[in-house]
């Protein structure tokens, strides 16, 4: 959590450098069953992602699918 909120902090919340943060984190607390804690931080990767590279970037991609791993 520290590193993503430094990122953001430094580098903005769309930089890849924190979409990369965000979405490990995501992917640690889905791997961890902290499924209330890790959706929040995958929508929000899928909605960046979108916004900065667009729907069929590889990132964007990527990130969609470990949203769906939630479910």
């Amino acid at each position: 959590r520290q590193v993503l909120e430094d990122r953001e902090t430094r580098l903005g919340p769309d930089d890849v450098a924190t979409l990369s943060a965000r979405s490990n984190l995501g992917g640690f607390l889905r791997g961890r069953s902290r499924v209330g804690e890790a959706r929040p931080l995958l929508v929000e990767t899928v909605e960046s992602n979108r916004r900065v590279f667009g729907p069929h970037h590889e990132s964007t991609l990527i990130a969609e699918h470990n949203l769906a791993m939630l479910y």
